[in-house]
């Protein structure tokens, strides 16, 4: 929409990444083209397109080895990881081995061959309802898109030049694109696709380049013109006046304050000042992400999701594949725990060997728990690599997507049977694997009590308790705003399963963005919850919040946000509360820096 003053333009996105860039506009224009042109080939020419594709897999796997050593440098070992995915990809045979029978079925070019396959399973990725899972489509893609550069010139590198300080304004941004930024000169992004979960964004927090996705008329940001984005809230600001300029580039100033603070700061335990533990766990989706040098601080893995398992591949993996995949997550654990989130799909996030019919509503229809409990093959074959996977580390098994005790107590009978018939054949496993649920439907919140009686433990899904609960859908750009982590109607529900879980003597995590955020940190503390589980690149600056306060502080904070009933109210009230604390740490802020 139009600001106050006529050139000025502010638009709404998705924030990505933290923080405020400012400068004129860089327009890219690379893609994965879905299709590249079908040229056909004679029957005797195949092989020496087989042989292409051969080559230009193996420099593809070279290149990447040399991106991701280019990356650590940038980002450090952690976040570089990201291109062993890509490497998974390139070396998955499957995937190999579906186009090459495309080249040879069909006839057609190595070109059009990686094209087509690339493109379909870019698109089943695209179709998964799981934000972390659908992310992993723009990674296919950018496999495809470096595999097409070795083949032909069909996709060209950039070869313009940016300005000294710029936006940089693109329909999609591939890893190895953000791997390859140059911080000192990139002051922010702008995309029309992308999410949260999605590894370029990754790559972007983790360089500190404020983000901003979800923004589809980014043909009015060309131009050159001075351009703000605004990664806190997704706002992106084009010819703003000089009052708006001056106010962000304040804000920009007071961001790079608070950074610069948080990375000084050595890694400690998150203890209150008057000396209450609290568990920060992080959140993890493969066995790539889990080494032991990146857990130094941390409780444990607080959700591990499986479902990645199950992806990449063109059929189920038997019981002993994922075994092998879990053994090696728990070792790399070591004394931690790990939180195993048991096959999360249906609806529209889907597998593609794994065939549902169309759903008019699927994130109401069958996900979730509600597979394993239809197909108890699937889950008694997961649940006995978790089990046996527990001899060599400390395993947690939840369940997602629960909606009625019945439910829970179904999988428990299940879970029962398979630890009977293990022990029965004299296999190893751990003597008690607590066996949990994520409230994440508003009914579980309703009868946590008696969800309660029948699990060990319960974990806040608040992402999807808040979708569920508000009826927002967070990625959808027109809405995303209304996706209130504060707003009353959340921090009571859940208050309620926090109560609950603490009353019954069972321990309750919330493993959603809520525990990675500065403004929630206090208010889940007073709350009761010790248990946080995030991504890892928030661990340090929330162990930092929960050094610098008590427990009575954390409470009274609570008491004061419950008595507001807009969620404007509390937001003003905890950014006021948290910058005091981070001037009380030393750090000026002013109320546009959080």
């Amino acid at each position: 929409m139009d600001g106050p003053d006529a050139g000025e333009v502010v638009m709404k996105g998705i924030p990505v990444s933290h923080g405020i860039g400012i400068g004129p506009v860089f327009a890219e224009t690379e893609s994965f083209p879905s299709e590249a042109e079908a040229h056909l080939v004679a029957p005797e020419d195949v092989p020496a397109e087989l042989k292409r594709l051969e080559v230009a897999m193996r420099l593809a796997r070279e290149e990447l080895a040399k991106v991701r050593e280019e990356a650590a440098r940038k980002v450090g070992d952690h976040d570089a990881r990201i291109f062993l995915v890509h490497l998974q990809v390139l070396e998955d045979r499957s995937l190999q081995e579906q186009i090459e029978a495309s080249i040879r079925d069909e006839g057609v070019s190595a070109e059009a061959g990686v094209a087509h396959v690339i493109g379909r399973y870019a698109d089943a990725f695209s179709k998964l309802e799981d934000p972390l899972a659908r992310e992993r489509a723009t990674d296919v893609k950018d496999v495809g898109r470096r595999l097409l550069r070795h083949l032909s010139s069909s996709v060209e590198e950039t070869t313009a030049s940016p300005p000294t300080r710029y936006i940089l304004v693109t329909k999609e941004l591939f890893p190895s694109d953000a791997a390859r930024l140059d911080r000192d000169r990139l002051a922010g992004i702008v995309t029309e696709v992308g999410g949260k979960a999605s590894h370029a964004a990754i790559l972007a927090r983790a360089l500190g380049i404020p983000a901003v996705t979800g923004v589809r008329q980014t043909a009015r940001l060309l131009g050159g013109k001075t351009t703000i984005v605004d990664g806190r809230d997704g706002t992106v600001v084009v010819d703003p006046t000089k009052e708006t300029l001056e106010r962000y580039l304040r804000g920009a100033e007071a961001v790079e304050r608070v950074r610069t603070a948080l990375a000084a700061e050595p890694a400690l335990p998150a203890v209150t000042r008057d000396g209450v533990a609290i568990d920060v766990l992080v959140n993890v989706e493969n066995a790539g992400d889990v080494m032991p040098e990146d857990l130094g601080d941390v409780a444990g893995i607080g959700l591990y999701r499986t479902e990645f398992v199950y992806m990449d591949r063109d059929s189920f993996p038997s019981e002993d594949e994922q075994f092998e995949v879990y053994r090696r997550v728990v070792e790399r654990a070591g004394h931690r725990e790990v939180v195993f989130r048991t096959i999360d799909i249906g609806g529209d996030k889907r597998l593609p060997y794994f065939r549902v019919k169309d759903e008019d509503n699927p994130a109401l229809g069958w996900r979730g728990y509600r597979i394993s409990d239809e197909w108890p093959d699937m889950f008694i074959a997961q649940v006995r690599a978790l089990l046996r996977a527990s001899a060599f580390g400390h395993v947690k098994i939840m369940l997602p997507m629960i909606t009625t005790v019945e439910e829970v107590r179904r999988a428990v009978a299940y879970v029962d049977d398979v630890r009977s018939d293990l022990a029965r054949r004299k296999v190893a496993f751990a003597e008690h694997v607590p066996l949990g649920v994520m409230v994440e439907v508003p009914a579980a919140v309703f009868a946590i009590e008696s969800m309660l009686k029948e699990v060990d433990f319960v974990s806040i899904g608040s992402n999807d308790l808040i979708q569920y609960l508000l009826a927002v859908d967070r990625n959808n750009a027109r809405v995303a705003n209304l996706s209130q982590p504060l707003n009353p109607s959340v921090l009571r529900a859940v208050q309620t399963v926090i109560r609950a879980a603490n009353a019954a003597g069972r321990p309750v995590s919330l493993c959603g963005e809520m525990a990675g955020s500065y403004y929630c940190t206090l208010v889940l503390l007073g709350l009761g919850l010790r248990r946080f589980s995030m991504a890892r690149h928030y661990v340090h600056g929330v162990g930092r919040l929960i050094r610098a306060v008590t427990m009575k502080e954390a409470e009274q904070v609570a008491r004061r946000v419950l008595a507001f009933t807009t969620t404007a109210e509390v937001k003003a009230f905890l950014n006021a509360r948290t910058r005091e604390i981070f001037r009380e740490m030393g750090i000026a802020i002013d109320e546009v820096a959080l």
